[in-house]
């Protein structure tokens, strides 16, 4: 049989003696079922699972297409019209295809202020204060005088502005209104901004501490308008026959160099989105413990089958698709990719930070930003007084 070395799927130790991993296992326990031995040989021209190029595979598929092995077990996605080329075994499990690339680009640390804020409580308190500029407007006109005068209320002391304010950033005021009345309203008004004050604060804290990052790519289309480089193995490529545009750009990454560009990614070196295994990916990913992370794109390429791909006519397709079909139905199959596969979500959990971090002038920005924009508005304020007399 034809295989190639490809995590976690085939490990060749001793040559090709001594195979684990998923396919390897399996092929073991097929080996032991139908009392054969087992006789791996990586590919006669040296590449990887193979291709088709030049009317004719490379690779192990090659081996298997010119006729010098009877099978390979490569784990590799063809698409559907290249399935007539070999006989195909019962299919024992499936694997996902993925697009994978490195996290989304860091918020600038001032943007941190607005992260506790979603965009619709944004929108509500910017109407809550415009209302209020909106009311002490009204109370400057002549209609609010007569009103006043109707119902025997006393001119305020203090703009209602200013006074809204004040209450607002949990400053004690000297004086309270004598009708009950206003007097709840204000009471209302401490404890709402209270409320809104401690919730926003203790959300603060947490986002201040964590990074925030910019929305991660949910689709390909995402890619595509952001222009960012992408590719995969060659026979990836073939899902893409029908797209030109995505086909003629397509970037061919070989097996040598696949984990060469992943661990790019994983650094965050490149923008570069790669096609590829979400095992193999996952795989990976378990040898840095958590330290490293990558972004894989929810919209998959395609679910395709693992089988084993069989020359023409081989006396061995019988005997070991019936094998697979007893050790899927026995459970071993699964128990095999649990042992080399870990599903643990927190490969995929961002790590914040792994040491402290020192401040610098970036941590600061949103906070002087709102520092001069206050001066600003205050001197604004005291200009307009000035000019227009109290308001």
């Amino acid at each position: 049989m034809s295989t190639v070395e490809q995590a976690p799927f085939m490990y060749l130790h001793n040559g090709t003696r001594s195979p684990s991993g998923i396919d390897g296992d399996l092929m073991r326990l097929a080996a032991n079922m139908l009392n054969a031995s087992l006789e791996l040989l990586t590919p006669a021209d040296g590449l990887d699972a193979g291709h088709f190029t030049n009317g004719n595979w490379t690779g192990s598929l090659g081996d298997i297409y010119n006729g010098l092995r009877h099978a390979s077990v490569c784990s590799s996605p063809l698409t559907s019209n290249k399935y007539g080329n070999f006989q195909i075994s019962f299919p024992y499990y499936s694997m996902d295809i993925v697009w994978a690339t490195r996290l989304p680009t860091q918020k600038a640390s001032w943007e941190k202020l607005l992260n506790p804020l979603n965009i619709y409580l944004r929108i509500i308190l910017f109407l809550l204060f415009v209302s209020i500029v909106f009311m002490n407007t009204i109370c400057t006109l002549k209609v609010w005088r007569q009103v006043r005068e109707a119902f025997k209320i006393e001119p305020p002391k203090y703009s209602f502005l200013f006074f809204s304010w004040v209450l607002f950033l949990g400053l004690p005021i000297l004086r309270e209104p004598e009708r009950k009345s206003f007097l709840i309203t204000i009471y209302t008004w401490i404890w709402f901004c209270f409320v809104i004050r401690s919730a926003y604060q203790a959300a603060l804290i947490n986002s201040l501490k964590q990074p925030a990052y910019h929305d991660n790519l949910e689709t390909f289309q995402d890619v595509l308008r952001e222009r960012f480089p992408y590719g995969g193995l060659t026979s990836l490529k073939e899902y893409y026959t029908d797209d030109r545009e995505i086909y003629d750009n397509w970037v061919v990454v070989d097996n040598a160099h696949l984990y060469e560009t992943l661990d790019s990614i994983l650094d965050g070196t490149t923008d570069f989105v790669l096609a590829s295994n979400k095992e193999a990916i996952k795989h990976h990913l378990m040898r840095y413990k958590g330290t490293k992370q990558l972004q894989i794109i929810p919209q998959k390429i395609v679910n395709s089958p693992t089988v084993v791909y069989y020359k023409r006519f081989s006396p061995l397709t019988v005997p070991l698709n019936n094998v697979l079909r007893i050790a899927l139905e026995g459970g071993f199959i699964q128990r095999i990719h649990d042992k080399y596969l870990d599903h643990d979500k927190k490969l995929f959990r961002r790590v914040y930070s792994t040491k402290p971090e020192p401040l610098t002038m970036n941590h600061f920005t949103g906070s002087f930003v709102l520092l001069i924009l206050g001066w600003f508005v205050s001197a604004t304020y005291f200009a307009v007084e000035y000019v227009c007399g109290n308001l």
